[in-house]
C-alpha cells in the first residue's frame, strides 16, 4: 500500500468533524477496518523491504531490512474523528 498519510493537510483532521467519508477520500481504503463497540477503527499500514542474498548450494546468505509506517483513525459510532495516530516518519533500526 503506498503511504499517502504523510502528505495529508492534518490541519483538516479535525476531531468531531472530519468523517469516515472524508478520510477515505483523502486516503483510500484503510488496510483493515477493525470494529470496537466505541466506534470503527481504520488502519493504514506501508511496508518497505530491502535485501539482497545469495544463494548457494551449500550456504546461504539473506539480509533483510523491513520499515513500517503506520496511521490509525478512531471514529465514534455516527463516523466522526475521534482521534488519529501516525508513526514516527523516521525510526533508526539496528543493523542485524
Amino acid at each position: 500500500m503506498k503511504n499517502t498519510w504523510r502528505s495529508i493537510d492534518q490541519s483538516q483532521l479535525v476531531p468531531g468533524e472530519t468523517t469516515q467519508t472524508d478520510i477515505i477520500k483523502s486516503l483510500g481504503p484503510p488496510s483493515q477496518i477493525i470494529n470496537l463497540q466505541a466506534g470503527p477503527v481504520f488502519y493504514y499500514l506501508a511496508e518497505q523491504t530491502e535485501g539482497g542474498g545469495v544463494i548457494l548450494i551449500l550456504f546461504n546468505s539473506l539480509n533483510e531490512k523491513i520499515t513500517y509506517d503506520r496511521a490509525v483513525f478512531f471514529f465514534d459510532e455516527k463516523g466522526a474523528l475521534r482521534t488519529y495516530s501516525m508513526s514516527q516518519e523516521s525510526i533508526e533500526y539496528a543493523e542485524p
